[in-house]
């Protein structure tokens, strides 16, 4: 194929596949048919295209037009790898889409057993409705199981060392360094984190040894500050943060909103950019309390990032870039305005002692989240490389070994969390791609803008439109800039764990 018959034929693709994508996981469609969508468009595939990008990488000299070709690049390469595990990937979307479990006499949708553990407030009945899916979860495993093997092979018919070795190319990071700095960090808030996770648990009437991952989660629902955030209310809060902003989320029209509860829907909220800037999807699935306000904020930071992107870069830069973490950066710092306490008071209308406490609930489970995404590092990079080593107390490498991958996957989660994690999760909790690094340099690099944005407009700098206005300038670069590059354009010499590692650091000083 010639090259600007690749790149005509991947914008058709992608387009395809986001839509039938988007019908399933908003509960329109139970069967996913992308085995279909690859059939027609299987020669884009073809490993003779993948040679022609590799050497135009190679010989391309203009930074821009480079960038272009590696974003063609890594998309086909996971094209390639998706290919022969097309009907495979819609049977796991199917069969989620299906499946159910019965309590009590009644069935819920999988898909919506989680939301229902993190809201119950008894933990007999969290224990019992956990139990729930181990079937639906041992059958997702096995899939996944067979998806992860066929990127193996795959990568290896490529020339590529290994899972890890690809993904370091293609996102320019050494993952070994950054798993190197965020052990250091686990054992240096290890104690303090411990005692933080103690008292939260002591406030729900649980002992932390006893604490399994799903009662953290229920204590940092906050049930007790669910007054101040009504389902409601979540649009009017929501639509005036943006508007203050400068992004007026009524009347972007390439910009739409979906908040139906239907029993289907993904439980998760999700961005989903269909054509880039022309036509942007936001979808949650509201249950109530303060986690419906941080998810739609979230999201919205990936639909102003995509619905403001410059509609005149070429389509890969545009929505095609490898490295989620710049996109995740601008998610981040909208949806932790719900730990800033200036934007509670002005939004919220919280009183000072609550506005303390929420502080202390909110910023316990980023720090939660983060520990967890560290330990899913750590994890995902023993799960690639088949590594069963032990690790102990300290995050060092030991002489023994787990007894398998699931027995790993526990020990290391739980050690990062301090709560209890089941085993039957080991590959439903893995995300393509080592995302779970993408997430935690979005973490860094949110800290970072945040920290240059109050410094440049203030505390409140969520109510001015001038912040908008620097926003949308780096909207406006979509998926042609990686994070270092977003860094410096906002005048760090690079990314930079300082700004995070203080914040929690001084979080935990405070509240531990």
């Amino acid at each position: 194929m010639k090259i600007e018959e690749i790149r005509e034929e991947i914008e058709l693709f992608e387009e395809e596949v986001a839509r039938e994508a988007y019908a399933n996981r908003i509960g329109l469609k139970d069967d996913l048919n992308i085995a279909e969508i690859f059939e027609k468009y299987k020669k884009i595939f073809e490993k003779e295209n993948i040679i022609l990008i590799e050497n135009k990488v190679k010989n391309t000299k203009d930074r821009l037009e480079r960038r272009i070709y590696e974003h063609i690049l890594y998309y086909l390469i996971n094209g390639y790898l998706d290919l022969k595990v097309a009907k495979i990937q819609d049977e796991v979307e199917t069969y989620e889409a299906k499946a159910f479990v019965k309590y009590k006499g009644k069935k819920i949708n999988f898909r919506h057993l989680g939301v229902m553990i993190v809201n119950e407030k008894d933990k007999k009945i969290r224990d019992e409705m956990a139990d729930l899916d181990v079937n639906i979860k041992k059958k997702l495993n096995s899939y996944y199981k067979t998806l992860l093997e066929n990127d193996y092979r795959m990568l290896k018919n490529l020339q590529f060392k290994n899972y890890q070795h690809f993904y370091e190319l293609v996102k320019e990071i050494d993952y070994k360094d950054l798993e190197k700095v965020l052990k250091k960090f686990l054992i240096d808030t290890d104690e303090r984190f411990e005692k933080l996770m103690e008292n939260l648990m002591k406030e729900i009437n649980l002992d932390l040894k006893n604490t399994r991952n799903y009662d953290a989660a229920y204590s940092f629902q906050g049930k007790q500050f669910d007054k101040y955030f009504p389902k409601e209310k979540l649009m009017e809060v929501f639509s005036k943060t943006l508007l203050n902003l400068g992004f007026d989320i009524k009347n972007q029209k390439n910009i739409e909103l979906d908040i139906e509860d239907r029993p289907k829907k993904v439980a998760r909220a999700f961005c989903y950019p269909i054509k880039v800037p022309g036509e942007v999807k936001l979808v949650i699935k509201p249950h109530g309390g303060h986690d419906d306000y941080e998810s739609i904020l979230h999201e919205s930071g990936h639909a102003e990032h995509y619905g403001n992107t410059n509609g005149k870069l070429p389509f890969e830069l545009k929505m095609l870039g490898g490295n989620h973490s710049v996109s995740e950066t601008y998610a981040f710092l909208f949806g932790f305005l719900l730990m800033n306490k200036e934007w509670l008071r002005y939004y919220i209308k919280m009183d000072e002692k609550n506005i303390d406490k929420f502080y202390r609930l909110s910023e316990g489970y980023k720090l939660f989240m983060f520990r967890r995404y560290c330990g899913k590092l750590i994890y995902e990079l023993k799960l690639h490389n088949k590594d069963l080593r032990k690790i102990n107390d300290k995050f060092e490498e030991t002489n023994q070994k787990y007894k398998d991958m699931g027995e790993c996957y526990k020990d290391i989660l739980s050690k990062a969390t301090k709560t209890i994690y089941n085993k039957k999760n080991y590959l439903v909790d893995v995300d393509d791609g080592f995302y779970s690094a993408d997430y935690l340099r979005a973490w860094i690099m949110e800290a970072q803008l945040r920290s240059r944005l109050k410094e440049k407009f203030g505390s409140k700098w969520f109510l001015r439109k001038e912040t908008g206005d620097s926003l949308r300038k780096l909207y406006s670069y979509g998926d042609s800039r990686k994070i270092d590059e977003i860094a410096k354009e906002i005048g760090y010499d690079w990314l930079k764990v300082k700004y995070l590692f203080d914040e929690f650091d001084e979080f935990l000083d405070k509240y531990s």
